[in-house]
């Protein structure tokens, strides 16, 4: 089972990162990933191709974190790999918070970048 999760409706993980993602297409497929293992990494895209996007699944991962109702206690990571300026600034706007209450990072990657 893989540790880390790619959430985007288009992109391959495998044409874009190293490593052995999980590959969630869709938010659907997205929490229910979320709900049922304990990921490391986590990817966003925002743009999913319908209404709910990256920067809901981002707050609902907060919300998670804040509540403590599913297990999320393996996550370290957070990467943002969306092209959309205003939702990847939203996300960003929390760095600090995530950073310092949950020892979190969360970073942007365009995908060029391999990790």
């Amino acid at each position: 089972m893989s540790n880390m999760l790619w959430v985007d409706d288009l992109r391959n993980p495998e044409e874009f990162v190293k490593g052995d993602w999980h590959w969630a297409k869709n938010s659907a497929d997205a929490f229910k990933a979320l709900q049922t293992n304990n990921y490391e990494i986590v990817s966003l895209d925002n743009d999913l191709g319908e209404e709910t996007e990256g920067k809901d699944i981002f707050n609902w991962i907060e919300q998670r974190l804040y509540w403590k109702d599913i297990e999320l206690s393996k996550l370290k990571k957070i990467y943002v790999h969306s092209s959309n300026v205003a939702a990847v600034r939203q996300i960003m706007g929390a760095k600090a918070v995530m950073r310092s209450k949950y020892n979190i990072e969360i970073n942007i990657i365009n995908s060029d970048i391999l990790i």
